[in-house]
């Protein structure tokens, strides 16, 4: 298992991290902010991994 990275206030695309909610699991999922406004739930893997670039946003402008 790999120390606890803190990502409270780091930006990952259109997400900013606010901070830490909850571990499901061995996976820590945070609350971040979109660009557009919104807030989302992430984890952390996902963050890093660069899978989830936005709240859903993102998504929806590039569907059109």
């Amino acid at each position: 298992m790999g120390a606890f990275i803190d990502l409270t206030n780091k930006q990952f695309n259109r997400l900013t991290v606010k901070e830490k909610l909850y571990k499901k699991g061995s996976e820590w999922y945070w609350l971040c902010k979109c660009e557009c406004g919104n807030t989302c739930e992430v984890s952390g893997a996902q963050l890093r991994s660069n899978r989830t670039k936005s709240c859903g946003c993102l998504k929806k402008e590039t569907d059109r």
